[in-house]
């Protein structure tokens, strides 16, 4: 059986994504030495404030980026699901301009501070080739037909979100909404895709899950969202025991029972298959 997407999204609290020219996306922020203040920034905060802070690399459309990218002193920050774009912000002080955006302090004075906008929609697609195939292959054409649609949000081609053996993959962040991830979607599939974005209906067969929810709870929100949950309602989940869980909504409320099981495939396009272990549910379909 082949693994279900569903229950796979990549989980965290806060996404910062830098503008970055493609060509130059490191595989790891530790590749990357100019960057090293927000690599320490997020493992201050996130120690201090909880949560996970992951940051990714995307390249901006119609951007002229310095070719000496060892003595590149400025770039944008995408703030998401916050929801804010920080520009030409000073990598030296980046503290300074995020502490203002997260806990409205900068550590020393505003004219520091870079100055921020608010975003709306943003789709993010990993096209990130130097990380593995499966994105260039999927990632770009996914993006490339994404961005020439008719769907009001901007497209951004992105680096490494997870999961590349669900290639392509992408982020959906609305304003005040934590975001989705979907997976293994193809290039001809692109139409059926915008429906579901442009109506703000989640489109379950390619759905990964809510970036804020575990696992199981990415598995039991995708139960409720099946059985009359809308997209953009808050589905509470509460916890019964490790396997049963409760989710409501505005007008409704399902019992789900989640269990574990072992699925076999491949990683990427050209890596063996290998066993991953994946919470399931095992409600009945319909």
């Amino acid at each position: 059986m082949e693994e279900p997407v569903i229950g796979s999204a990549t989980t965290a609290d806060r996404f910062i994504f830098v503008s970055w020219p493609k060509s130059e996306w490191p595989l790891n922020i530790r590749d990357e030495p100019v960057l090293a203040p927000l690599a320490r920034w997020a493992q201050h905060y996130d120690a201090q404030n909880g949560g996970k802070t992951t940051i990714r690399w995307v390249q901006l459309p119609q951007t002229s980026y310095s070719s000496d990218h060892k003595h590149r002193s400025r770039t944008d920050l995408w703030l998401l699901p916050q929801g804010y774009k920080l520009e030409n912000v000073a990598l030296s002080t980046i503290a300074d301009s995020l502490n203002a955006i997260f806990i409205s302090k900068p550590s020393t004075s505003s004219s520091s501070v870079a100055t921020s906008t608010s975003l709306g929609r943003v789709i993010v697609v990993c096209t990130h080739g130097r990380y593995d195939q499966c994105c260039a292959k999927y990632g770009q054409q996914v993006w490339k037909q994404l961005s020439e649609s008719h769907i009001e949000a901007t497209v951004l081609p992105g680096s490494h979100l997870g999961g590349h053996r669900f290639a392509a993959t992408l982020l959906d962040f609305i304003p005040e909404h934590p975001g989705r991830m979907y997976g293994r979607v193809k290039a001809d599939e692109i139409s059926t895709l915008v429906d579901h974005l442009a109506s703000k209906s989640v489109w379950l067969d390619r759905y990964r899950g809510r970036v804020d929810l575990s696992g199981r709870a990415q598995v039991v929100e995708a139960e409720a969202l099946r059985h009359g949950a809308l997209a953009h309602e808050r589905v509470e989940i509460t916890a019964q025991t490790e396997s049963q869980y409760i989710a409501t909504w505005a007008n409704g409320s399902i019992n789900v029972h989640v269990a574990s099981k072992t699925y076999q495939g491949p990683k990427s396009c050209t890596i063996a298959p290998e066993s991953w272990n994946r919470w399931y549910s095992r409600n009945p379909l319909g």
